[in-house]
């Protein structure tokens, strides 16, 4: 019988981009992490709290959410509401903002919380959608100017001259060889 070409783990590709720093550490993440991990990835908050090492890892292996990062801050605030309504006082050490998961750094006089990145949580980035011409080259780049002179029949020395003077960093050896094979592809 013919293996299964996918995994029986629901793997999405934002969660491991998200949250592949922090697997890179192998064997070095806390139980802190490992339960950053699972509630970034919709763990709900009681089974976080409540859960072992072994519970948490087999949610994150299964689980098939998308990575939502401002999970960590409602977290804590479900742990403080909760830690209030069986009374702990504000100043208590259990309520403490060095305990919160998404808190790493200082506190102010006034109670703010000056916010740090989390380490091995990554911001997503969103990457700029780039334009192709219809040569399929990135449009407003030197490749693609020089293509679109040699398809208007221009000579070497007028496209590199046009070239240099819209982008004067551009070498004068690499147009000359975008121009050879422009006018191989042109014909």
């Amino acid at each position: 019988m013919a293996r299964n070409s996918t995994t029986s783990l629901k793997k999405s590709r934002g969660k491991y981009e998200l949250l592949g720093s922090m697997r890179s550490g192998g064997g070095s993440m806390t139980y802190r992490d490992i339960k950053r991990q699972a509630i970034i990835l919709g763990m709900p908050f009681p089974d976080a709290t409540g859960n072992s090492i072994g519970a948490l890892l087999n949610f994150i292996n299964s689980t098939s959410n998308q990575p939502d990062p401002s999970l960590i801050d409602k977290y804590d605030e479900w742990m403080d509401f909760q830690l209030s309504e069986r009374g702990y006082s504000k100043d208590d050490p259990l309520r403490s903002s060095r305990l919160r998961l998404g808190f790493l750094g200082e506190e102010n006089p006034d109670g703010s919380r000056k916010s740090k990145r989390i380490k091995g949580v990554k911001k997503p980035r969103e990457k700029k959608k780039r334009q192709k011409d219809e040569r399929g080259f990135i449009a407003g780049t030197k490749k693609s100017y020089t293509f679109e002179l040699a398809s208007k029949g221009y000579d070497l020395e007028r496209v590199t001259r046009r070239v240099l003077k819209k982008f004067p960093e551009a070498n004068p050896k690499s147009i000359s060889l975008w121009y050879r094979k422009a006018k191989r592809n042109n014909g």
